[in-house]
């Protein structure tokens, strides 16, 4: 659940719901608490595990870091510096597209947060 998670990011509510349902089945396994009237939920602040979404999140972070000092392999000469003059508080112009799917890829997703 974590391999490629930078990139392979869902946007849609019903997928991320999906994928914190098998973390949840992971908290009680790794918790081997199996009883129905146990909260999930408390097994998971016990835990302290965030949750995948902030988890993924942080991945972008750490993977666009990585990208803009050249610590891997990804050419980022797509990318155009912001203009200085404007409130923008990112070091980077934010990719306009017309498509939901390319609005929540990696770079347009990013950028702004």
């Amino acid at each position: 659940m974590e391999y490629s998670g930078a990139i392979w990011n869902p946007h849609f509510q019903k997928d991320k719901d999906k994928l914190e349902k098998v973390n949840r089945r992971a908290a009680r396994l790794v918790a081997n608490n199996y009883e129905q009237q146990s909260s999930v939920t408390a097994i998971l602040e016990k835990l302290e595990w965030p949750s995948l979404e902030n988890r993924r999140q942080n991945q972008r972070f750490v993977l666009m870091y990585k990208i803009v000092h050249n610590l891997v392999a990804v050419p980022f000469s797509s990318l155009v510096p912001a203009d200085s003059r404007t409130r923008a508080h990112h070091s980077y112009k934010t990719i306009s597209t017309n498509t939901s799917q390319r609005k929540n890829s990696f770079f347009p997703r990013t950028i702004p947060q």
